[in-house]
């Protein structure tokens, strides 16, 4: 009895063991700075996309960089991008880079939802200090590299202070964000900043001013007045606020 016992024990162990792991971690954009109705950057999405969509190359890394002046619409972009597409990823992480500290945070958050028995179990009340604290972070980013977990996205926003090829170094507060970026050659990564030298860690969207469409769209939504717009003679139009 105990020798057949051991063999369903051994079949079942064998069973596990062949089984794919599953990296799927459900959407949520739960403590993210997001806004409710998103307008424009077509052009901008479809480079995000041509640039960082998995492929038949999804064993290699792709990196995406938004660059542009502060207040331009990174973030919003890159969690835009992330809600049209996350159907193509297995799992979605969005990052507070402000701080090395804010950043190791996020990660720390991380470690709580992803699936049972594929990282070690802490609980994040248990981890003091810095030191633990990176150490944990750098844990939870191994998580990215398991074999086979290929089609992740991660979002790094606000990364205006890293050391990253800054010579020298003039901010002793400002961190090298590439520390952070999982081990391995898989998964997607967006980063959003003000520093157009981060350019050179991937491919980059340079993000511009609204054109005037889409910067009156945004108005219409949050005056709550509709926009009148008239076809000309020469079959142009023209867009105006509506008097009425």
């Amino acid at each position: 009895m105990l020798r057949m016992m051991s063999t369903a024990n051994f079949r079942a162990l064998a069973r596990g063991m062949s089984q794919k792991p599953n990296f799927d971690v459900p959407f949520d954009l739960t403590g993210i700075p997001k806004t409710s109705a998103f307008i424009g950057r077509k052009s901008d999405l479809a480079l995000i996309k041509e640039q960082l969509m998995p492929g038949e190359m999804s064993d290699r890394r792709k990196i995406c960089v938004i660059y542009g002046l502060g207040g331009m619409g990174k973030t919003q972009l890159a969690i835009e991008y992330a809600r049209l597409h996350k159907a193509k990823y297995t799992s979605f992480f969005w990052l507070d880079g402000k701080t090395e500290e804010s950043l190791i945070q996020s990660l720390l958050i991380i470690g709580q939802r992803l699936p049972k028995g594929q990282i070690q179990d802490v609980d994040i009340q248990d981890v003091k200090g810095s030191e633990k604290s990176k150490m944990r972070a750098q844990e939870v980013l191994q998580w990215f590299a398991l074999k086979g977990n290929n089609q992740w996205l991660l979002v790094f926003d606000n990364i205006d202070r890293t050391s990253y090829e800054e010579y020298p170094n003039r901010n002793s507060s400002s961190y090298d964000i590439t520390h952070y970026f999982p081990p391995g050659d898989a998964g997607s990564i967006i980063v959003t900043t003000r520093l157009q030298r981060l350019v050179s860690l991937g491919d980059y969207v340079h993000l511009r001013k609204l054109n005037d469409l889409d910067s009156l769209l945004i108005l219409e939504k949050h005056a709550r007045r509709a926009l009148k717009r008239t076809t000309l003679l020469d079959g142009s139009e023209i867009t105006q606020w509506d008097p009425g």
